[in-house]
């Protein structure tokens, strides 16, 4: 979902807009200082291009975003002075030839005396920088973190508000525990592991008992597992919010987060790095990227699983996928 500008600007992001806003007065002292704003899907990145755009009222902009993988040409853009551009991760491919179309806007970007704005896929762009040093040509590179569970609060109820569910004390799950018991995976020959249980303590817990007073107690309750299963995502917070609201009401067990297991081969492994580093891609240009893969097949059941969904050609990875997808990846090490 889209958070606008006023819903985030006091929630914890005060280094981001200030390194925007950073940028934007070297431009116009007359450096070159073009930014790179990274952050996970769902994250709010174009919440920081937004803000940019908002203060460079002085000066002739173009807004571009890219949709799907560039394949061809690279658009030719204006002549503006600055340029806010959204979507760079579609910019490569990995395939022969598939890095052509950042060559060529990193060229156009060095060539140019105007002010780039872009916003990059974080998975994307770990891989980049890794493979091609894209960081070199942006002297600001600005990473959207993770929230905690009181500035996801301020967000969630930013935008949602003001009319609001009530907070309850109800639900099958109960409250959050100040001590849990974990899984600590211990690897055993080969390719085998096993889970040995520990005691895990919930310092965060313990903190949202006090930090938004004890008259919002269950609310901040609520917000802290909101924010365990959401991983501090602004977007994937403020979509399972609304997914826990039951009649005009919400507590913890109404929250209920996508099982992070799901069965999935190689090829699917494969398929689901593409729509995770892409977040949303048409079928074609996904059958462009993986190879010797029953594409149907695979979407289909990434699907039925809700890490992904389907609208018309397009595939998009959902807001309640995202966590057990990269869970998924970074245990088969296939993202950087």
């Amino acid at each position: 979902m889209s958070v606008p500008v006023e819903d985030v600007e006091t929630a914890g992001l005060d280094d981001q807009f200030a390194g925007v806003e950073r940028a934007v007065e070297e431009y116009r002292a007359g450096a070159v200082s073009n930014v790179a704003v990274v952050a996970e899907p769902f994250a709010g990145r174009g919440t920081l291009l937004d803000h940019g755009e908002s203060l460079l009222e002085d000066e002739s902009v173009e807004r571009h975003a890219f949709g799907e993988p560039v394949t061809g040409e690279v658009p030719e853009f204006g002549d503006a002075d600055a340029y806010v551009v959204d979507g760079c991760h579609y910019l490569y491919r990995r395939a022969i030839g598939g890095f052509d179309p950042l060559a060529t806007f990193v060229e156009r970007m060095a060539r140019s005396d105007a002010l780039f704005l872009t916003a990059w896929n974080r998975y994307a762009w770990t891989y980049l920088c890794a493979v091609r040093d894209v960081e070199r040509v942006f002297p600001t590179v600005i990473h959207v973190p993770d929230l905690d569970a009181d500035h996801l609060a301020d967000v969630v109820e930013s935008v949602f508000g003001p009319d609001l569910p009530e907070y309850v004390e109800d639900g099958a799950e109960g409250r959050i525990k100040s001590v849990e018991w974990a899984r600590y995976p211990v690897r055993l020959w080969g390719d085998r592991e096993v889970g040995l249980p520990v005691l895990k303590p919930n310092p965060e817990y313990v903190r949202s008992w006090a930090s938004r007073g004890t008259d919002k107690r269950t609310d901040a309750i609520v917000f802290e597992k909101i924010r365990r299963a959401a991983d501090g995502n602004v977007g994937v917070a403020a979509d399972l919010w609304a997914r826990s609201v039951e009649d005009g009401q919400i507590a913890t067990g109404y929250v209920e987060a996508l099982d992070p297991s799901f069965d999935l081969d190689d090829g699917g492994a494969m398929v689901l790095r593409a729509v995770v580093t892409m977040e949303s891609v048409p079928r074609d240009a996904l059958a462009d990227v993986v190879h010797d893969v029953p594409l149907n097949q695979v979407v289909q059941h990434l699907a039925q699983e809700g890490v992904v969904a389907v609208d018309g050609d397009e595939v998009h990875l959902t807001p309640q996928g995202l966590r057990p997808a990269v869970a998924e990846l970074e245990r088969r090490r296939l993202l950087w």
